[in-house]
């Protein structure tokens, strides 16, 4: 084990470049942070006790970044599902023991457990860079063609290229899971109307904005009012750059508006505060290795493209780069371990490492009771692909006040 004091932060992958350090100091209304420490944010629960309890589904439920949320908020988990067993895994030690391993393109509304509320942050990988942006466009194998298409022709399987007749097929199928929901939807309308839900909510990057209109239609044809919201995570309490589209649909017997909680920009905490102080060697890459990786920082620091580290020789003075640092933007969590940090032991030496899985957690908002019954790396794939719980968590508290009030 190794004491340490954060200095910056680094992007692991490729030439292991530096690329992100702190926020702006101040304290963030939905996490309290100290120096150095990580404290759990404080769970504010609107209503009466005496209310009836709400309740949610949970699809693609992943670890529990938006069960947990909303179980925090005073909902019951009604059911929860996804396709990976290990996320399973965690979901049922950690939320509930209801949540199943399913393929949902399999699943029929007899599957589905009556609840006031569907949340379903539906795969975000085709959508994001990453994923270069394929989202739910079809290619037609014959001619070429790209197309779109309307969702029931989707849900139907009718998707023939309009150009020349042939078949189309999605280029990446993943970009289609939210038409299952759909489908999930007009199923349960059809055979059983009572167990409609009265919300719905889907979450996924900032990639989906082209698609936002396909989704209001879709919306509207299973009934719903849509309302769409961008959050930034890092103005929820955790020091993490994520923008993700939080989009609500309110159902159509319900005459009222729905209003998303106010994103606060004022105060963002710093890096440190979700860093663990004891860290196990297995996480520190090798003397040369971090070298070369300090080496470079310095001299991206020198010419002023990144603000990482602070070297021997340079001083902590306000204007010096910690300072830039502070102004900088923070990374954005991915699903592997491709984020470390550089640190300082009490010898006075630099030593580079990987971000821990507990790190990982604490930059999605997860309790601190949160156990990691998986792989690391399952654990890195399970909270880079999480939603961020502090924000999970103040739209629940939203979306309870709504209906509670109706």
């Amino acid at each position: 084990m190794r004491n340490i004091n954060m200095l910056g932060m680094l992007d692991m992958k490729g030439n292991e470049t530096i690329r992100r350090v702190y926020g702006v100091d101040g304290i963030a209304p939905t996490l309290t942070t100290s120096q150095g420490g990580h404290r759990q944010p404080k769970i504010l629960v609107s209503g009466s006790e005496s209310m009836e309890l709400l309740e949610t589904n949970d699809f693609f439920c992943g670890a529990g970044g938006l069960g947990i949320g909303f179980k925090q908020a005073g909902f019951k988990i009604a059911g929860a599902w996804d396709y990976d067993k290990f996320a399973i895994e965690a979901y049922k030690h950690n939320v509930g023991d209801h949540a199943k391993q399913a393929d949902i393109t399999e699943m029929t509304w007899r599957d589905v457990t009556r609840a006031d509320m569907w949340t379903f942050g539906f795969p975000c990988v085709t959508f994001s860079v990453a994923g270069l942006k394929m989202g739910m466009i079809f290619e037609c194998t014959k001619c070429g063609y790209e197309e779109t298409f309307e969702g029931e022709l989707i849900i139907d399987g009718k998707t023939g290229c309009t150009k020349c007749g042939s078949y189309s097929k999605p280029k990446d199928p993943r970009g289609l899971l939210f038409f299952e929901v759909m489908r999930l939807l007009k199923e349960t309308e059809m055979n059983n109307p009572d167990n409609m839900p009265k919300m719905i909510m889907a979450e996924n990057v900032k990639g989906v904005r082209p698609y936002l209109d396909v989704i209001e239609g879709e919306y509207k044809k299973r009934g719903y009012k849509m309302y769409a919201v961008l959050y930034n995570s890092k103005f929820w309490g955790v020091p993490q750059n994520r923008e993700r589209y939080f989009i609500m649909g309110v159902h159509e017997s319900i005459d009222k508006e729905f209003i998303f909680p106010e994103q606060q920009e004022l105060y963002v905490p710093r890096l440190s505060s979700i860093l663990e102080t004891d860290v196990d060697s297995k996480y520190y890459i090798s003397d040369e290795k971090a070298a070369r990786v300090i080496e470079e920082a310095k001299q991206k620091v020198e010419v002023g493209k990144a603000h990482a580290c602070l070297t021997p020789d340079q001083p902590k003075q306000q204007n010096g780069p910690r300072a830039k640092a502070n102004e900088m933007e923070m990374f954005t969590l991915t699903a592997q371990d491709r984020h470390g940090v550089i640190t300082t032991s009490e010898e006075g030496g630099y030593s580079v490492r990987k971000l821990t899985p507990r790190e990982y957690a604490r930059l999605q908002g997860f309790p601190e009771d949160f156990e990691i019954v998986v792989s690391d790396s399952q654990a890195y794939k399970q909270f880079g692909n999480a939603v961020t719980v502090t924000v999970s968590r103040s739209l629940a508290e939203r979306v309870k006040m709504f209906l509670q009030s109706l």
